[in-house]
Order: C-alpha cells, then structure tokens, then sequence
C-alpha cells in the first residue's frame, strides 16, 4: 500500500470521528482558577505583604536601571572605547543577574499561593465540567494549546470560573 495512500486514509478516519465527536469546547483551566475571586484575593493579600512589595519595587528599578544602560550604549556606544564597552557589558550583566534573581524569588513568593489554590480548586473541577457538559450538550472538552484554531464562542474558560466562584461561597 502506498503511504500517501495510508496517510490519506487516517486522516479521513481523525476528521470523520470528530465529525461524529459532537460538540465541543476549550477551557484553560489554569486562568479559570486564578481568575476565580479566591485567587484575586490571595494575589491582592501578597501583593500587600511588606516583602513582596519590596522585591516588586526592587524589580521596577533594576528594569529601570537596565533600560537606562540600554539607552545609554544606544547613545554613547559608538564613542566608546574597548574598555568602556566591557565595562557598560559588566554593569549590564550584573544587573540583569539580579533581576534574574529578583524575578526567581518573587516567583518563590507566589509559588506557595498558587500550588494551594491549585489544589483546592482542582478538586472542584471534575463536578463543574460534568455540570457544564450536561448542561450545554457537551461531548469533548480541549486545553487551548490543543485545538488549533477556536472560535472564542466555544471557551467555556469564564464560565468554569463562575461555577467556581459559586463552589467557594
């Protein structure tokens, strides 16, 4: 047998069995729990903390503080001398390091906040899709990064984090 022939055959066998797969929809579950109003909350309460707030300012100024170098090797750059220009990659280097840093510990900070609220919303999910899905007539449920093209109209994303929201009151 051919294998263009083959190939043509299991692709009309994929498009013919999701032509019979009913309908179906998107959700990213990931956005559906953090934009629950729970998330909101627990995001609002660390951006609150005293330490958080001050790694996020210490953030905005070493991005600053970068773009400033940037500027300036964009300005200046074409004068300088070998030595200078080592010297401006070092500043630079040393920066963008500490943003690195700064970057992995607020990362820390929120790391804890989301695996929590991961695990409570998670549990409440499977109920939720079962709910949506009788509801709406609905025989498949895809992640974004899996469909290729969707329209919007079929995201139930929003509609999870409403039935969400409700589970938690």
């Amino acid at each position: 047998m051919n294998i263009k022939t083959l190939l043509a055959g299991m692709t009309l066998v994929a498009f013919a069995n999701m032509a019979f797969a009913g309908k179906i929809a998107v959700l990213n579950h990931e956005v559906a729990m953090m934009n629950t109003d729970r998330a909101k909350q627990a995001s609002a309460d660390l951006q609150a903390q005293p330490d958080y707030v001050k790694l996020m300012n210490q953030a905005e100024n070493l991005r600053a503080d970068l773009e400033a170098l940037v500027k300036e090797a964009n300005t200046k750059g074409m004068t300088w001398s070998e030595e200078q220009k080592a010297e401006h990659n070092k500043k630079r280097g040393y920066i963008q390091a500490d943003m690195e840093l700064t970057v992995k510990k607020l990362q820390a900070e929120q790391k804890p906040l989301v695996q929590a609220l991961g695990v409570e919303l998670q549990k409440k999910i499977p109920a939720i899709l079962q709910k949506i899905m009788k509801e709406e007539g609905i025989d498949i449920i895809l992640r974004p990064d899996v469909a290729y093209l969707a329209d919007p109209k079929i995201d139930i994303t929003d509609k999870v984090t409403a039935e969400l929201n409700k589970s938690l009151k």
